[in-house]
């Protein structure tokens, strides 16, 4: 089973379907985040490296907490990441993995965890496909 973390609020998710290309909202109250029990959608992310990474193959072996966030630049994320860089040991220790996905380009991804000791991995989704299948992308 994934797990997935948006802001406070924690859904849980099983399955794979093949996404549509959904539209981005017009701001933020208008997104439609996926509800509990929801199957993930068939999205790729890019590493650090720029290899191509599907939703589905992060929790292949362990359950894993996606924390979708703006990047690298914004200093809210930037304390959130903080953030979660101290819980990721206790989100080991139940078995769990962290990954942050932003918009960022691979490179900015991993120019941002070396800059802030990122122990988990941070992937690009430059493209906002992985945030428009998961109703998370919203116009600014």
């Amino acid at each position: 089973m994934l797990t997935i973390v948006f802001a406070a609020a924690i859904c849980m998710l099983s399955s794979v379907v093949m996404a549509e290309d959904a539209p981005i909202a017009s701001e933020a109250k208008a997104t439609t985040p996926l509800k509990a029990g929801a199957e993930v959608p068939e999205v790729s992310v890019q590493a650090a490296d720029g290899e191509e990474v599907t939703i589905a193959s992060l929790h292949e072996k362990r359950p894993v907490v996606l924390v979708f966030f703006r990047g690298g630049w914004c200093p809210i994320c930037t304390r959130h990441t903080g953030e979660l860089v101290k819980a990721y040991p206790e989100i080991q220790a139940l078995g769990a993995d962290l990954v942050g996905i932003s918009p960022d380009t691979p490179e900015n991804s991993k120019g941002n965890a070396e800059k802030n000791s990122v122990p988990f991995p941070l992937y690009s989704d430059a493209s906002l496909q992985a945030a428009r299948a998961f109703g998370l992308a919203f116009k600014v």
